[in-house]
C-alpha cells in the first residue's frame, strides 16, 4: 500500500441481521487492521444517539467514515425516506462522518427506468447534498442491482440530471456482476467517485475478496485507485447472507489485501 493516498475501511453490513454488539463489532474490525468503521440504517437504529456511538468508536480507537441509507421514489415512501436519510446524515455529521451513500428507489421489475424515476431520483439526491453540505459530507451515489440506477449507463443518466455535487460511490463487486469493465469505470469517473466499496461475489452471494467467480483482477483493482489519485476511503462490506462468520470474513478480507500489497 506504499504511497497509496486513500485508507481501508470496513463496514459492518455483514453483522446486520443480528442484534450486534457494536462495541465489540467495531473491536473486530480494529483488530483485523481495518481504519474506519462504515455504519447502515440498522445500526443507527440499534445504537442509540451518536454520542453513544461515539463512545464505543473512541474506546476502540476508530473514525465513523460513512453513513450508508436507502431512499424511495414513489409517491408512498419518497418524503419520508428521504426525511430519515437527513437524520441518517445528521448521525453521521455528529459522529465525524466524512461520507454519505445511498442506493434507491426500488426498481419497477421488467421494464427499464422512466425519465420521471431518474427526475425523481435526482430531486432527492439534490435534497439530500443541501442538507449534508453544512456538516461538509460528500453525497455519494450507489448503483445496485433491483434498484433504479442498476448499471453504469443509468448512472450517466442520474449524473446528468442530479446536482453536479452528487459524487459516485464505485462498487467494483456490482460493477463486475453487471458485467461492466471495472477497470475503465474507475478511470472515466477519476474525480467524481467519493467513496468506493470492494466485495466479491460467488453464485450470487458475497464472499471474501479472492474468493469470487467473477474473476475481478484485485491487484490491479487497487492499483487504479492509485493512479487517479484517488484519496478517500476504500471500504470493504460482505453481506450478512454471506457463507462465512461475520467476524472470520472481516478478518479474511484484511488479509486478502496484504497479500496483493495492501
Amino acid at each position: 500500500m506504499a504511497g497509496a493516498l486513500y485508507r481501508l475501511g470496513y463496514n459492518t453490513l455483514t453483522w446486520a441481521d443480528s442484534d450486534p454488539d457494536l462495541e465489540r463489532v467495531f473491536a473486530t474490525i480494529k483488530a483485523a487492521g481495518w481504519e474506519g468503521v462504515e455504519l447502515l440504517n440498522n445500526d443507527a437504529n440499534w445504537s442509540g444517539p451518536p454520542s453513544r456511538v461515539r463512545g464505543m468508536l473512541e474506546r476502540v480507537g476508530l473514525p465513523a467514515i460513512a453513513m450508508l441509507g436507502v431512499v424511495q421514489i414513489d409517491d408512498a415512501r419518497m418524503a419520508r425516506t428521504t426525511e430519515l436519510q437527513k437524520r441518517m446524515i445528521d448521525f453521521g455529521a455528529e459522529l465525524g462522518a466524512g461520507a454519505y451513500v445511498f442506493i434507491g428507489g426500488d426498481r419497477i421489475s421488467r421494464r427499464l427506468p422512466t425519465d420521471d424515476e431518474f427526475k425523481r431520483l435526482a430531486e432527492v439526491a439534490g435534497a439530500l447534498i443541501e442538507h449534508a453540505a453544512p456538516a461538509g459530507m460528500s453525497v455519494n451515489h450507489h448503483s445496485h442491482p433491483r434498484c433504479t440506477v442498476e448499471r453504469e449507463t443509468e448512472q450517466d443518466r442520474l449524473l446528468e440530471l442530479a446536482d453536479p455535487r452528487l459524487m459516485v460511490c464505485m462498487d467494483v463487486g456490482i460493477s463486475a456482476f453487471m458485467d461492466e469493465d471495472y477497470l475503465a469505470q474507475i478511470r472515466r469517473y477519476g474525480r467524481r467517485i467519493g467513496y468506493v466499496h470492494l466485495k466479491d461475489w460467488a453464485f450470487g452471494k458475497y464472499c471474501v475478496l479472492g474468493q469470487g467467480t467473477k474473476g475481478i483482477d484485485w491487484r490491479s483493482v487497487m492499483a487504479a485507485f492509485g493512479e487517479i489519485r484517488y484519496e478517500g476511503w476504500v471500504t470493504v462490506e460482505l453481506s450478512s447472507y454471506g457463507d462465512t462468520d461475520a467476524d472470520e470474513s472481516c478478518h479474511a478480507n484484511r488479509e486478502f489485501l496484504r497479500t496483493i500489497g495492501y
